[in-house]
């Protein structure tokens, strides 16, 4: 989970946090270990929680996107701050 949310922006995490919480409402979550989702894609997960929301009647919610410059400023600061981090 620590690689997939690693470059995630605030809303994008909320939104993230939101769809495992709705996972694991639906007991989708695939046991302790949460084997279910193991190896899939934030993108296949924010599906399969949107359809899960769509059962239940609830509104679909849009994954936010991240501004470009946003992008490319973690995508260099990020890794210096992980390589600093490092013992």
């Amino acid at each position: 989970m620590y690689k997939q949310t690693l470059y995630m922006s605030r809303p994008q995490l909320k939104v993230y946090f939101n769809d495992l919480d709705t996972i694991d409402s639906a007991s989708m979550m695939g046991g302790v270990k949460g084997n279910f989702l193991d190896g899939k894609e934030v993108s296949d997960i924010h599906e399969l929680a949107n359809r899960i929301r769509s059962k239940k009647g609830q509104e679909a919610i849009d994954y936010p996107s991240k501004p470009f410059i946003d992008s490319v400023r973690s995508f260099f600061v990020i890794p210096f701050q992980v390589w600093m981090s490092r013992d």
